[in-house]
């Protein structure tokens, strides 16, 4: 960039367009640091003063000079006169080493592409950081400027166009950005849909991501591109891949395939202020073949600690996780699966998520965002592309789903204050989310009339034999067990029979842990052992069992492993009931850890609808006068 020193006066005829002159002295400097603007008249000269004095504010400034008018510009120093915006930060040797109030030297500020033309948005992003700035909190600036969590797909697919040309996909883009500008978070034009018109095709999307440049300058609030290729290749042809998207395009950051490891997109995080979005959890139908395959036990990449099975997208989440060292990586997690939105939530809780597939694809919209927005209420971007560019009205398609996503963003974020920072909306990943409603579309937990073993009339039916029917709602089962299981000490595990024995078996699959169990009936041949499996007495086993009501089928199971020298403190169950159980067996110096509780059950199938509220009602009210009358199944 080029900086002067004092009150240089520009060289270059320009009019209605104001330089702003600053000095501060920032804390831990010595000198006076010079920021020299410039910006066109009105809303920019004002937002740039007010991002100035801000970032002076923050850090320590005493001094913060005003603006004057100029009534020339130097294009050399600021770029195309009253269109462009040039800042400099310039230490105090330097400003002595000019000497001569006209001169200008290049000061070199890494990070930068001192070659392009600096927009005022991104001197107000230079004025924040000092010159240099991530590619998200430069994205979280844009949410906030426009209120918007919507990203914008431009996808100029030739169906939609007057004529198959390059022109004519550039014309289709231009027309539908100058209409939804106000409302785009970002904007995500398919490379695809260029690269099919050849050299032109490369030219017209290069003309779509400067269109979006100016059209920020109109608004006076940058605009990231997104530039959808979907790269993965090995780091040498990488290098190209990443200087033709951000050098040569001018992307602000780009999707890649994260299947090469992280060697393939280091070439992309080089660039320090550029993002990238690795395809994590796709919304198209085949993306459960590769993505959806189960690792063995590994060590998670951050702590090397959690060990248990998990499916090959969680796998990414959590290496991004790690990988995100420079605030500029983030997710492409589709909107068709809101409960892999919120396992990734989960797995990777600060990164933000790129979510196709609402509307065309059939995502939902309120489902995706309470599966997959941060606690703050940010962290999704949500891609919309052909209900945008095919609607009657695009302009107002657009504002209307941004309106809808602010309304659901500041819902949530109410709730979660009303509640407690502390305590995690139902919505964000649990076990609750994750098996309730696969419970009940398993049979496993089922609402009407049943008459239980002790006679009572019920409106709620728990049978979770059922699960070894659904190997899939097992596995899940089984890893619900992992993080708890994580915090105890113990040997091995003890499964109770029999709804508990496929259970304990997968837990033990998943986590590598050794199974015994306690037979009910002892056999009258063999050795006519209580205890099946290899054990040693002292040893210390964790009791796993499916439900828990009133504790009283655990006793007889425990004195079984007691009485072969086992040692038992814990007990951990997939439901408790909440009917007297904890208490019982705490009584006996036990402790019982559930996954889930009914209350929990109960209270997330009203909220989300799955279950009836007289259902529900009636389940609470039998619940609450049987408290310590129902028998285990």
């Amino acid at each position: 960039m080029w900086g002067t020193g004092g009150n240089r006066q520009a060289q270059a005829e320009s009019s209605g367009v104001v330089e702003i002159i600053l000095h501060a002295r920032l804390g831990g400097l010595t000198g006076d640091q010079f920021v020299a603007a410039s910006a066109p008249t009105g809303v920019q000269r004002g937002a740039v003063e007010r991002m100035a004095e801000e970032f002076f504010e923050m850090n320590g400034g005493v001094e913060v000079g005003g603006a004057r008018p100029a009534d020339e510009l130097s294009p050399q120093f600021y770029g195309e006169p009253g269109v462009m915006l040039g800042v400099d930060f310039l230490p105090s040797d330097v400003v002595g080493r000019l000497g001569v109030e006209d001169q200008a030297v290049e000061i070199e500020d890494e990070g930068f592409d001192h070659s392009r033309p600096i927009i005022p948005a991104q001197a107000e992003k230079m004025l924040y950081t000092g010159g240099m700035e991530t590619f998200f909190t430069f994205l979280e600036r844009r949410v906030d400027d426009c209120s918007s969590l919507l990203c914008i797909g431009l996808d100029p697919h030739v169906t939609d166009l007057p004529q198959q040309t390059a022109d004519a996909a550039r014309d289709f883009c231009l027309h539908l950005l100058k209409q939804t500008a106000p409302y785009a978070a970002a904007f995500k034009p398919n490379a695809a849909f260029f690269e099919v018109f050849g050299a032109q095709g490369w030219d017209a999307l290069k003309g779509v991501i400067e269109a979006v440049a100016e059209e920020s300058a109109r608004l006076g609030s940058m605009i990231p591109v997104i530039l959808d290729a979907k790269r993965g290749d090995i780091a040498s042809t990488a290098e190209a891949y990443a200087k033709s998207a951000f050098e040569n395009l001018g992307a602000h950051a780009i999707t890649l395939l994260p299947y090469l490891g992280k060697d393939s997109i280091d070439p992309f995080l080089a660039y320090k202020e550029k993002g990238v979005f690795l395809l994590c959890k796709t919304s198209n139908p085949g993306a459960e073949d590769l993505q959806d395959l189960t690792l063995t036990p590994t060590p998670l990449p951050i702590s090397g600690e959690g060990q248990g099975v998990r499916a090959l997208y969680e796998h990414v989440a959590y290496l991004a996780q790690a990988w995100n060292t420079g605030n500029n990586i983030g997710l492409v997690v589709g909107a068709t699966q809101p409960e892999a939105l919120a396992r990734l939530r989960a797995a990777a809780p600060d990164l933000w998520f790129l979510v196709p597939g609402v509307g065309t694809q059939g995502g939902d919209l309120a489902t995706a965002l309470r599966s997959g927005l941060r606690a703050d209420g940010k962290g999704m971007l949500v891609n919309v592309s052909r209900a945008i560019s095919r609607a009657e009205n695009p302009k107002l398609e657009a504002a209307r789903l941004r309106d809808e996503m602010l309304e659901i963003r500041e819902e949530r974020v109410e709730r979660r204050e009303k509640r407690g920072k502390s305590n995690r909306l139902i919505y964000s990943y649990s076990p609750l989310s994750t098996l309730a409603n696969g419970l009940l579309e398993a049979g496993c937990i089922k609402f009407g009339e049943f008459t239980l073993k002790s006679g009572l009339k019920s409106p709620i039916y728990i049978d979770l034999r059922q699960l070894v029917s659904h190997p899939s709602l097992l596995a899940k089962v089984a890893e619900a067990y992992l993080p708890i299981l994580h915090h105890l000490t113990f040997d091995r595990l003890a499964g109770l029979p029999y709804a508990a024995i496929p259970i304990a078996t997968a837990i033990s699959l998943q986590g590598n842990y050794p199974l015994v169990y306690p037979r009910r009936e002892v056999k009258e041949y063999g050795t006519k052992a209580e205890i099946e499996g290899e054990y040693h007495a002292g040893e210390t086993v964790v009791v796993i069992d499916d439900l828990a009501t009133t504790g009283g089928s655990k006793f007889e199971a425990i004195e079984k492993l007691t009485a072969a020298g086992l040692i038992v403190k814990d007990v951990v169950v997939l439901i408790d009931r909440q009917s007297g159980a904890k208490e019982a067996l705490a009584e006996a110096g036990l402790h019982l850890h559930a996954v889930l509780t009914i209350k929990q059950l109960l209270d997330y199938w009203e909220k989300v609808g799955e279950v009836s509220v007289e259902r529900i009602s009636a389940t609470r009210a039998f619940l609450a006068q049987n408290k310590h009358e129902t028998k285990d199944k």
